[in-house]
């Protein structure tokens, strides 16, 4: 944090398929807030197949871990590239935080099955990893 402002970068992707969705703001943490900064980062058409077909197949194949793992990998690297060129488009410098939504993959009244992967599908060590790339920096 700088001059007490946290900088942070919210990013998530919706059911719609359309893309990934990033904003960048700074905060004090209580009451001041400026939105700084988004853009869309379309998902690559392997990506956005991949997720289609789970998210139209899911009832059948909710059971199988490789579709989800497979199409949970395509998501983290189009994450990776979006937050990275994010970053640079915008001539970010300044990141203490950044927070990511996950992707949806089924809707129930009654269940609601997250494709959180920084939750649910990526080991610490990976996410460690990978938020390094991202930052440049270690924060574990």
């Amino acid at each position: 944090m700088s001059n007490n402002k946290l900088h942070a970068i919210g990013i998530m992707s919706g059911t719609s398929l359309d893309g990934i969705d990033i904003s960048y703001v700074s905060s004090d943490g209580k009451s001041r807030f400026t939105h700084n900064c988004s853009s869309l980062f379309k998902f690559r058409d392997s990506t956005r197949k991949s997720l289609q077909y789970l998210v139209n197949n899911f009832s059948k194949n909710k059971n199988s871990i490789s579709n989800i793992s497979d199409c949970e990998n395509l998501v983290s690297e189009d994450y990776v590239n979006a937050i990275r060129k994010f970053k640079k488009s915008k001539n970010i410098k300044k990141v203490d935080l950044i927070a990511l939504h996950g992707q949806t993959i089924y809707h129930s009244s009654k269940i609601n099955h997250q494709f959180n992967y920084v939750i649910v599908l990526i080991l610490p060590k990976k996410l460690t990893v990978l938020l390094y790339l991202i930052l440049g920096k270690r924060i574990f």
